[in-house]
C-alpha cells in the first residue's frame, strides 16, 4: 500500500469534520471567503483581457460562488506561486498540478493536497461523473485516493509533420516508413528548395529538444510510445507484463543508431539538444525547416509567421508504420492527467468543488468559461452539433481567463473559425490524429513516490546519466557500441530497484 504522511492522515480527519458543513468559514457561522485559485494561463493569454470582470460577475452570480483566479505566464512562476502560499506567504485554496514545477505527485508527497474522493461524492456528484473511470485513474493513487481534478487531453499527442509542398515539388510520395522519411529529409538536405542559394536547410528540428522528438518518432522506431522527460511516464511494458524504463527497451539502441546516423549525415540541426524554443521557432518563420517532429502544434505558431515569406508554404502530418509494419498511432501522456488540486489547508474547499462542478454541468457554462458570455462573445450556430460563432472582434477580447476546468467533451466546433489560421490549424491538426488513433503508456495511472524507496537518491543521477549518455551518442561524441555498458550501470543505479518498485503498483 502506498505510504500516506501523518500530516494528510490529520488533513483527512480534520476535513472529514470541516467540510460537513461546507468550509473552515461556514462552519464559524460566518460567509465563506472568496475562493482563491492559481493556475497557468499559456502565454497568460486571456489574463488581462477586455471583459474579464463581465464573465466574472455572471459565472458568480450563475454559480453563487466568489472567487479569484492568479494566472501565471509559464509553469515557472506557477511553482514560485505555490511554494510561496506552501510558506505560508499567502492563503490560496487550488493550484492546478498539471506541470513538474508544481506536479501533483510531488505536491501530495509533501502533504501539500486534500484529499478529494469523499468531497467530490458528497458535495460535487455532477462533476465527480463527468469524467470516465480511466480518467481519474490518472489522479488516483494505489490506495484509491484522489488527488486532483483531471485535465483532459483532448485530440492531442505528439506527431511528425513535413513541408508537403517542398515534398511534391521534389516529386516524392508522402513516406509511410522511417526509410521513406530518411529519403525524404536526405532529398531535402541536398536542394535549394527555398530558393535563397544557400545550403542552409534543416531536414528535421524539434522546436523542444531531443525529448519532443523521441517522443514523436519513438512509436514508428520502438513499437511502444516512448514519453522520454515525463518522469513517471518514460517506461513500456514487456512481454512478462513488468514496467521497464524505455532505455531497456530491445530496440532503444536501433533508435540511437537511427538519430546517431541521421545527426552525422546533417538531417538534424547540429545544435539540436541545446535549442532554445524561440531560436527553433526562427528557424521555422526563416523558411528553413523541412520537416518537424514533436509536439502536434509547436510549429504552427512559426508556420503562421513563415506565411509572410512563402505564402505557399504547407505542412502535413505523416503516419510513419512501425519498424514490423504496424499501423501508425499519434503518442500522447494517457487519457488525461492531473487539473486542479485542493491544497490541504483550503478554508473553501467545497465551495471550491461546486465553482469546478457548475464548469462542467451544461456545455453553456463551460463555454462561458472559455469564451465568454453568451450573445456578447459567442452564439449558438448549431446547439444540438456543438457548433457556436465566435463574436469576439479580434484580439484582447475575453480568451479562457476562468477556464479553470479543461473539459473536451464540451469543446465546441467554431463556425467562423476559418479565417484564423492557428485555431484552423490546430483543428485541422486534432482531426487527423482522432482518424489515426492514439497510443499512451500503460502506467500512465501510476503515481510514483520515490521517498523511502532504495532508489530515492540516485533516479535524478540516473535521469542526467541518460540524457547526457543519449545526447552524447546521437552526436557522435560517444560510440554506440558503449551503450550496453551504461545500461549494465544504468540498471545497477536505477532500473532494477524502479522495477521491483513499480510491479508492486502496476495493475
Amino acid at each position: 500500500m502506498k505510504k500516506i504522511s501523518f500530516f494528510v492522515l490529520m488533513i483527512s480527519l480534520i476535513t472529514g469534520l470541516v467540510f460537513a458543513n461546507g468550509s473552515t468559514e461556514a462552519a464559524a457561522g460566518s460567509a465563506p471567503k472568496k475562493v482563491t485559485i492559481v493556475m497557468r494561463n499559456v502565454n497568460n493569454g486571456g489574463a488581462e483581457s477586455v471583459d474579464n470582470d463581465k464573465v466574472y460577475e455572471y459565472i458568480k452570480e450563475q454559480s453563487g460562488i466568489d472567487f479569484e483566479v492568479y494566472n501565471m505566464p509559464n509553469s515557472n512562476e506557477l511553482g514560485k506561486k505555490i511554494n510561496l502560499s506552501l510558506a505560508g506567504e499567502e492563503a490560496i485554496d487550488s493550484v492546478q498540478t498539471s506541470y513538474k514545477e508544481a506536479s501533483m505527485i510531488n505536491l501530495q508527497a509533501r502533504g501539500a493536497l486534500l484529499p478529494l474522493k469523499d468531497l467530490l461524492q458528497e458535495h460535487a456528484p455532477t462533476l465527480y461523473s463527468a469524467f470516465t473511470e480511466e480518467q481519474w485513474k490518472a489522479v488516483t493513487d494505489s490506495d484509491g485516493e484522489i488527488w486532483a481534478i483531471p485535465r483532459q487531453q483532448g485530440s492531442m499527442g505528439y506527431a511528425i509533420a513535413i513541408r508537403k509542398d517542398w515534398r511534391e515539388k521534389i516529386g516524392m510520395d508522402k513516406p509511410e516508413t522511417i526509410e521513406e522519411l530518411e529519403a525524404y529529409l536526405m532529398a531535402v538536405k541536398n536542394m535549394d528548395l527555398d530558393g535563397n542559394g544557400k545550403n542552409d536547410t534543416i531536414p528535421l528540428l524539434s522546436v523542444k529538444g531531443f525529448n519532443e522528438m523521441e517522443a514523436a518518432l519513438g512509436y514508428s522506431i520502438l513499437g511502444v510510445p516512448v514519453l522520454t522527460g515525463r518522469t513517471a511516464f518514460a517506461n513500456y511494458e514487456d512481454e512478462k507484463g513488468n514496467i521497464v524504463p524505455i532505455a531497456l527497451h530491445p530496440r532503444y539502441k536501433d533508435y540511437l543508431e537511427t538519430l546517431s546516423r541521421w545527426y552525422a549525415n546533417g538531417l538534424l540541426h547540429p545544435d539540436q539538444y541545446l535549442l532554445q524554443k524561440a531560436q527553433a521557432q526562427d528557424l521555422i518563420i526563416g523558411n528553413r525547416v523541412a520537416a518537424h517532429a514533436g509536439w502536434y502544434s509547436n510549429f504552427i505558431r512559426p508556420w503562421d509567421k513563415l506565411l509572410a515569406n512563402d505564402p505557399n508554404a504547407v505542412y502535413e502530418y505523416v503516419a510513419i508504420k512501425t519498424y514490423d509494419g504496424g499501423d501508425y498511432k499519434v503518442t500522447r501522456g494517457f487519457e488525461a492527467n492531473p487539473g486542479m488540486s485542493l491544497v490541504s489547508y483550503s478554508e473553501n474547499a467545497v465551495e471550491t468543488l461546486k465553482l469546478y462542478e457548475w464548469m462542467v454541468e451544461n456545455p453553456t457554462n463551460y463555454i462561458t468559461t472559455r469564451y465568454g458570455l453568451e450573445g456578447v462573445h459567442w452564439e449558438w450556430a448549431d446547439k444540438e452539433n456543438m457548433v457556436i460563432t465566435d463574436l469576439r472582434a479580434g484580439e484582447g477580447i475575453y480568451d479562457s481567463a476562468y477556464q479553470l476546468i479543461y473539459y473536451d467533451k464540451f469543446f465546441p466546433n467554431v463556425a467562423n473559425e476559418g479565417d484564423n489560421f492557428v485555431k484552423g490549424a490546430y483543428r485541422e491538426g486534432m482531426n487527423w490524429m482522432e482518424e489515426v488513433g492514439f497510443v499512451w503508456n500503460p502506467d500512465y495511472y501510476v503515481i510514483y513516490d520515490t521517498k523511502g524507496t532504495e532508489f530515492e537518491n540516485t533516479k535524478a543521477d540516473a535521469d542526467a546519466l541518460l540524457d547526457e549518455v543519449r545526447n552524447r551518442i546521437i552526436i557522435g561524441e560517444q560510440s554506440i557500441d558503449e551503450w550496453d555498458n551504461f545500461l549494465a550501470t544504468y540498471k545497477e543505479l536505477y532500473a532494477d530497484e524502479f522495477m521491483k518498485y513499480a510491479k508492486t503498483l502496476y495493475k
